[in-house]
């Protein structure tokens, strides 16, 4: 993670308003366990870019995992109340209930992403490694055509 960090750490040295890094950057704490700075991560990436599902998601998933859960859930329910066309947030609505803990509500919203043709590129990132040996969420790659190899190799 420190190598992450590091990489990170460099364009927003060179340009502290570029929003992408703020919400990479947050990922990364959140793989930490550094919560809080995470959270500040995703509200300034938030902050300087708007809303968009995918860093609301991201603020969300902080939140769940720190045990701010009402505030999660008050996201996911804004977000349940935004049109979908291509699945990006039925994917971040799945995240956040994953960092709720709701398994099977996450793989619903999977399901209808899937059904919406999402980019399945999101499925690589590590939060969704509690879902990894689920039976649904391994037919749901198996449909999308993404093995543990393929993983492996994105991640690098």
């Amino acid at each position: 993670m420190t190598t992450q960090y590091a990489k990170l750490r460099r364009p927003l040295d060179l340009d502290g308003n570029f929003a992408m890094a703020h919400d990479q950057m947050g990922q990364v704490l959140v793989q930490q366990r550094k919560f809080d700075a995470a959270i500040a991560e995703f509200q300034r990436a938030i902050e300087l870019s708007g809303h968009s599902p995918a860093f609301d998601a991201d603020l969300a998933h902080a939140y769940a995992l720190s045990g701010r859960t009402s505030e999660a859930q008050q996201i996911a329910s804004e977000l349940e109340q935004q049109p979908s066309q291509n699945g990006t947030v039925d994917v971040s609505i799945a995240l956040i209930y994953l960092g709720l803990g709701k398994a099977a509500e996450a793989m619903n919203w999977l399901d209808q992403a899937y059904d919406a043709r999402f980019n399945p590129v999101i499925l690589v990132r590590p939060e969704f490694d509690p879902l990894r040996s689920d039976p649904r969420f391994k037919e749901l790659m198996r449909r999308l055509r993404l093995d543990a190899a393929t993983i492996a190799q994105v991640r690098g």
